[in-house]
């Protein structure tokens, strides 16, 4: 990792302690020292003694590829979130429509406690369910127009009532 130069060209502008390094990294101190220990990537000092010291061009190297790697890390956990969020479903979500009013949409937790059920039976109908109104996907994750889970809740309880109706109705022709 360290750039060939000469013990006779490295000037005292070439090196960086713990403090120097922290601050063209824009981390604390203490974590500089975590990753120093931790992070296989981190440039060795050129002197790992209780102070140790490090080429500034591998600091600065060192930062650049960090960059680059949380730009990459950030666009694939995007993609991520996208896949999710087509997977809890079940479906593809419908992009948001302009017109929308974004304070009738509701989450997950907002369904669950609309319906008094968890979050994890709210996914279950989201995936198996058929009448499970579509949701939107919004800022990586899965919204729903309120007025769509109060249709659903209505149509569930018709289902419950129309159920415990032929339930009691076959309990009165059984024969005692």
């Amino acid at each position: 990792m360290t750039t060939a130069k000469s013990a006779s060209t490295i000037s005292a502008r070439d090196l960086v302690n713990y403090e120097e390094a922290a601050e063209i990294l824009g981390l604390s101190l203490q974590t500089v020292r975590i990753y120093k220990i931790k992070d296989p990537d981190f440039p060795e000092p050129i002197t790992d003694t209780r102070s140790p010291v490090w080429l500034r061009a591998d600091i600065v190297a060192y930062k650049e590829r960090r960059a680059s790697k949380r730009k990459s890390e950030r666009s694939l956990s995007d993609a991520a979130a996208a896949k999710r969020a087509r997977s809890e479903s079940g479906r593809k979500p419908k992009p948001v429509d302009s017109e929308i009013d974004f304070s009738q949409l509701v989450t997950v937790e907002d369904i669950a406690e609309i319906l008094g059920v968890t979050t994890q039976t709210v996914r279950k109908y989201s995936r198996a369910d058929p009448e499970f109104p579509e949701p939107f996907y919004v800022k990586k994750s899965h919204w729903w127009r309120r007025q769509d889970i109060l249709a659903y809740q209505e149509h569930r309880a018709s289902l419950a009532a129309a159920s415990a109706k032929r339930v009691s109705g076959d309990d009165a022709n059984a024969p005692a």
